[in-house]
């Protein structure tokens, strides 16, 4: 990776980490799309991609972010943790979904 890409991968991880601590979530999964395209092996990345996915409630994306950073780190304590989380928050909407047919 050349120097002005890490430059720029640099400054995309500061905006995406800005826009979820400005709950921006769309904003962050668009950002770290971009920066996943540059550092596809960086776990972290599709971590914080899934927390991002899970806040706007598309918890099956965000299983899939936290599963591939768990196939490349299958120890990595936070995408096991956050995904356990996505499953759960999925199977209760699917619940609610479900009661509110009834």
């Amino acid at each position: 990776m050349s120097q002005n890409e890490t430059t720029n991968l640099d400054g995309l991880k500061k905006r995406a980490q800005a826009a979820l601590l400005a709950k921006k979530f769309q904003e962050a999964v668009d950002l770290y799309d971009k920066i996943i395209g540059l550092a596809p092996d960086d776990i972290d990345n599709y971590t914080y991609k899934g927390n991002a996915l899970c806040h706007l409630g598309r918890y099956d994306l965000a299983t899939k972010c936290y599963d591939i950073a768990i196939s490349k780190s299958p120890m990595d304590s936070k995408a096991l943790k956050n995904r356990n989380i996505s499953i759960l928050a999925q199977e209760k909407q699917l619940t609610l979904k479900l009661k509110s047919i009834e």
